[in-house]
């Protein structure tokens, strides 16, 4: 999820909601911080238990004085209202005392379960749900994946005429994993309540209920559909909170940077343009980027004749965007700056890039699909490709690396970063030589090097943090 201080989390839906909140409040005071988990609406007083220190708001004298001592004992603490007896749950907190305890200082996160599902694995919210505090940073709409091939029926779903209302779906029909991408992606349904500005990561709990090919077509049809269409949303998780490893995936949008600024002073001649195939050769790396199922949005950074090359590129229309390097003579780190700069401006977060080069044409669409599965199982900094024990390019950098990127100068692009973070790359291997550079006119003969995959090093994802 990407926590930072100060966070407040608002978790909606339905199918695990209040596991996924403990399970987050446990890493985070496992980690050091000083946590309260709450609720706007209902928790049931079974899952109270799940806190080390529960404090009602009926017992409290001094709420300020009384939770710092809590946390520094615990470092987790849950408030509620007072215990109801008839339905065994405790009622919701005003939303005006979750804003207060969000501002005390000495509290680090404040985690908020937002509205009520009936332990149903999906819901749509009614008119007066759910209650998310305004001043909520990051939104969780949350699904039980095990809704997937069930009928839109009250046994399986909290109020399926709403549901209905919002996927098009027909009352008793199967639930199908375009209507929960259609339900998570709708204004009045997995974005109701998400204040301006705040982050959206939707969380597919219940994965291990899945197939193996189940979970692909979640992949595509669900995280991929969502970031394609919902800008406000920045990543989708999927696992299942109440295992060991409760996120498996994290689904971001991965940008495609082209480097192609330089002036191919050792070819003499304008490199871009050479002949390659039936096009030039950047416009065949372009294809290649293309053809990747990862990569969105893509971008090209023009530099030297960025007048001569900009027209060649005008085939690929929309699908590209093009950036000029005015300062591209002082070296690659300022293609990789305007780069970073670009992605900036884009209109939805990315969550990593991977930085190809504009004469290296052996990179194939699979070898980048690799780095991205890599990335998503792992969200290392940096993934690399090694060919028989070499590093190489292309090189995938995570968005938390971006502010490094920014920060390096001269003609060495991010190679610095592989120092900064040599103890934390993540590694796909292949069996075949280092795609080749296209440097010099010999360069041009040598036959393709394609890079077959070979497995590699990979981390399952640990936390849901």
């Amino acid at each position: 999820m990407r926590i930072a201080p100060r966070e407040l989390v608002s978790f909606t839906g339905a199918g695990g909601k209040t596991t996924a909140m403990f399970r987050l409040a446990q890493e985070l005071a496992a980690a050091g911080w000083h946590v309260v988990t709450t609720s706007t609406t209902r928790i049931f007083s079974t899952q109270t238990r799940l806190a080390p220190c529960h404090l009602r708001l009926d017992q409290l004298t001094y709420l300020p004085f009384e939770l710092t001592a809590a946390l520094a004992i615990h470092r987790h603490v849950l408030i509620t209202g007072p215990t109801d007896d008839i339905e065994d749950k405790a009622p919701g907190v005003p939303i005006d005392t979750v804003e207060a305890i969000s501002r005390l200082p000495g509290v680090d996160a404040v985690l908020v379960e937002a509205d009520g599902a009936r332990m149903r694995p999906l819901k749509a919210p009614a008119a007066h749900e759910p209650v998310v505090p305004a001043s909520t940073t990051l939104l969780v709409p949350v699904v039980g994946l095990d809704v997937l091939g069930e009928p839109l029926t009250e046994a399986h779903v909290h109020r399926p005429a709403r549901v209905a209302a919002l996927t098009g779906l027909a009352a008793g029909e199967t639930i199908s994993a375009e209507a929960i991408a259609a339900l998570l992606g709708h204004e009045q349904g997995g974005l109701k309540g998400c204040p301006p500005g705040a982050r959206v990561v939707p969380l597919l709990n219940k994965l291990d209920r899945l197939s193996p090919d189940q979970r692909e077509a979640v992949t595509a049809q669900i995280a991929q559909r969502l970031l394609r269409q919902t800008p406000a949303i920045s990543d989708v998780l999927m696992g299942a909170v109440a295992t060991p490893v409760p996120v498996v995936e994290a689904v971001g949008r991965v940008a495609g940077v082209i480097l192609a600024a330089g002036a191919a002073q050792r070819l003499g001649r304008l490199k871009q343009l050479l002949p390659w195939q039936d096009t030039t050769l950047l416009n065949h790396v372009i294809r290649q980027a293309l053809a990747s199922s990862s990569l969105d949005p893509i971008i090209v950074v023009l530099g030297c004749q960025a007048e001569i090359i900009r027209p060649t590129l005008a085939p690929f229309g929309t699908r590209i965007r093009v950036v000029t390097n005015p300062a591209w003579a002082e070296g690659q780190s300022t293609s990789v700056h305007a780069a970073i700069h670009a992605l900036g401006t884009h209109e939805a977060p990315v969550a990593a890039a991977v930085f190809l080069l504009a004469d290296q044409p052996d990179v194939t669409p699979a070898l980048v699909d690799a780095l991205v599965a890599r990335h998503r199982t792992t969200l290392a900094p940096l993934v690399v490709p090694y060919y028989q024990e070499q590093r190489g390019n292309p090189v995938l950098f995570d968005r938390r690396t971006f502010g490094d990127l920014l920060a390096v100068t001269g003609d060495v692009g991010g190679r610095p970063l592989l120092h900064t973070y040599a103890n934390e790359l993540s590694i796909v291997a292949c069996k075949q030589p280092a795609p080749r550079d296209i440097d010099t006119a010999a360069d041009l003969e040598m036959p393709p090097s394609p890079t077959p995959l070979a497995g590699g090093t990979d981390r399952m994802m640990r936390s849901i943090t």
